[in-house]
């Protein structure tokens, strides 16, 4: 199970992770994967992206259903996320698009 798409996605947010905090030293984020979901029988794999300080968050969204996209919105750890996510393409999810994502979830996201 650990080569799945949700853990390789992780692999590449460790690296971006990497990258962030030699940007942002102030910044701590923590990348955490759920597949709580699909052991309940749902086809779908989650990754957050948090941090705890500022309890800012990103959340990825993968769907079996839709395979060449995932779905995100940046949100607040402490409070329940919206049912609304942003499309993106797997293929944008890179080491650098994952770092523009946490730029905009972690620094730039409204207070």
């Amino acid at each position: 199970m650990k080569n799945t798409l949700i853990y390789q996605l992780g692999d590449i947010a460790g690296l971006a992770q990497a990258q962030f905090q030699a940007t942002y030293q102030h910044i701590d984020p923590v990348i955490g994967i759920n597949t709580q979901l699909r052991k309940s029988g749902y086809a779908v794999d989650i990754m957050t992206i948090d941090c705890h300080v500022s309890k800012k968050r990103m959340t990825l969204l993968l769907e079996d259903a839709k395979p060449e996209t995932a779905g995100y919105q940046f949100g607040r750890s402490d409070q329940d996320p919206s049912a609304h996510f942003e499309p993106i393409k797997i293929s944008e999810l890179t080491q650098q698009g994952f770092f523009d994502l946490m730029v905009k979830a972690l620094v730039c996201a409204a207070e």
